[in-house]
Parts: structure tokens; sequence; C-alpha cells
């Protein structure tokens, strides 16, 4: 009898796939920078991009957090909502609003309900997947 090992055939583009994901993981666990400022906040969004490209993620969500970095207005309420979250910043108004200086420099961000509702579910699924891919607990 001379049964043979049946090896299965790996196309190699896969292995650079996994390469590339890991590279991704990886740049994403190295970012030194908090997401609560705006240098952390905008690599979290380009890594992030990257790795929904790479395995697919509905263009939809991509497309949203494309938007964040297209728009410095959109930017800076989904700073400040990260801000808020964190605890980094930011108080309920009497208004129903909060603001947040996102930087010394800039003026106050006003951060209405709508723009927060808008936005929040969104910030808080980054949020999610960076603490998992990092390993915060």
């Amino acid at each position: 009898m001379n049964d043979g090992l049946a090896i299965q055939r790996v196309p190699l583009s896969r292995l650079s796939k996994i390469r590339d994901l890991l590279d991704l993981i990886g740049a994403i666990r190295g970012i030194t920078s908090p997401p609560t400022t705006a240098e952390g906040l905008r690599q979290v969004l380009a890594l992030v991009l990257r790795l929904a490209d790479l395995v697919g993620i509905d263009p939809t969500w991509t497309e949203r957090l494309a938007a964040i970095l297209r728009d410095d207005g959109v930017f800076n309420i989904v700073l400040a909502i990260v801000q808020f979250l964190m605890g980094a910043a930011g108080k309920e108004q009497a208004d129903n609003t909060f603001r947040v200086r996102v930087s010394n420099s800039a003026p106050e961000v006003v951060v209405d309900e709508q723009s927060f509702a808008a936005w929040l579910p969104l910030v808080i699924q980054l949020l999610a997947l960076l603490r998992q891919i990092r390993g915060d607990q």
C-alpha cells in the first residue's frame, strides 16, 4: 500500500495577506499616542481603514471611517466624543451639548445631541476594536 500524505495547496497570495494582516495588527499595537489625541486618533483611523480593506469589512462602515479623516469638522467631533467617552475631557452642558477643546490652539468643539448620536456607535465600535487588537482589558 502506497498511501501518501495529502497536502492541500495554499496559494502564496494568501500567505502574503496573512503577513500584511499581522503587520497591521502589530502597527496598531505599536501606536504610542493615545486615541484621545489628534495624532493618535488619525493613526488609529488610518490603520483600521487599511485593516478593514484587507479583511473585507462592509464598505459602508469603512466609508464612514474615511469621512472622519477627510473632514476636519467631523474629525474634531469624533475626537471630542472619544475624549468624552474616555474621560479625558468634556462635560455635559445645560443645553444637552458638551464642549471639548481638542487642542490648546483650537477653538472649543461643541457636540450636539444629533452629532453625538450619529457618531457614537461608530466610535464605540472603533474603541472596542482597538482594545481587542491591543489586548487591553
